[in-house]
């Protein structure tokens, strides 16, 4: 496999798993009937549901990123 495609595949990887990570958290907040945090993932305001459940997984789909990739790279700075 040439490196541009293992890259390619660790970083879908990584975002999967981030994605993954943003999914369970909501469903852990509708599961356990979480009040508190409601409100702050909620993000139109009309009950937690598919969409605010997507937008929650790209963020941490997002942040698993930078965390693997960007953050170490300005570390090193």
């Amino acid at each position: 496999m040439r490196p541009a495609a293992a890259l390619a595949v660790d970083l879908g990887c990584t975002f999967a798993s981030g994605a993954a990570a943003g999914c369970l958290l909501m469903a852990g907040v509708v599961t356990l009937d979480l009040h508190a945090i409601r409100p702050f993932l909620d993000i139109l305001g009309d009950g937690i549901d598919l969409r605010d459940t997507a937008a929650v997984a790209f963020i941490f789909g997002q942040l698993a990123v930078l965390a693997r990739y960007v953050l170490p790279g300005l570390l090193i700075l």
